[in-house]
């Protein structure tokens, strides 16, 4: 075993196995992460809300897709600040939606206590993999009406996220 897997591993052990991982790499086919500039192929974000309902959203103007995990120790923070009102400090005309994997890998209630109410939370791995997310958090500001990615990346905290979805200064 190498050193940095055994650190890896001492650190999931002793966090009870809630560190997130690059769990979807392996068992799945996931196309790469999104970059700046590229275009998703996405209008709406589709799955099943955590009371087991089918759900869509369609993805607005500016659409901040949040990839977050019940199970990580970051995510759970982040969803604290999201329930906090974390939407409304993002820079006006920013909608978000909330993925998470299905309930194959997320156990609705848990989910369902952590939503915050304000901000749609969708359960889907097929999201997951068309945006190639394989570790949470994660984070992509999409332009609704072309697809085209304005921002992709981790986030640790609410004023992280915050930077990654501020527009850029024009001088």
């Amino acid at each position: 075993m190498t050193a940095a897997l055994l650190v890896v591993t001492a650190c999931t052990i002793a966090l009870g196995g809630v560190l997130a991982v690059d769990r979807l790499r392996d068992r799945r086919r996931i196309s790469a992460a999104p970059t700046v500039g590229s275009i998703v192929s996405s209008t709406a974000v589709v799955g099943t809300g955590p009371d087991g309902r089918p759900l869509a959203v369609e993805l607005a103007a500016r659409t901040l897709i949040v990839f977050l995990s019940s199970s990580c120790v970051t995510c759970r923070a982040l969803w604290a600040e999201f329930r906090a009102d974390l939407a409304r400090r993002l820079p006006p005309g920013t909608e978000v939606v909330i993925v998470t994997e299905d309930q194959d890998d997320e156990r609705p209630a848990v989910v369902r206590d952590l939503a915050p109410r304000r901000v749609p939370v969708v359960m889907s791995t097929p999201t997951w993999r068309r945006f190639g997310v394989t570790a949470a958090p994660f984070f992509v500001l999409v332009e609704g009406g072309s697809g085209r990615v304005l921002a992709a990346d981790t986030a640790p905290d609410g004023d992280a996220v915050i930077r990654l979805v501020q527009p850029p200064n024009r001088v």
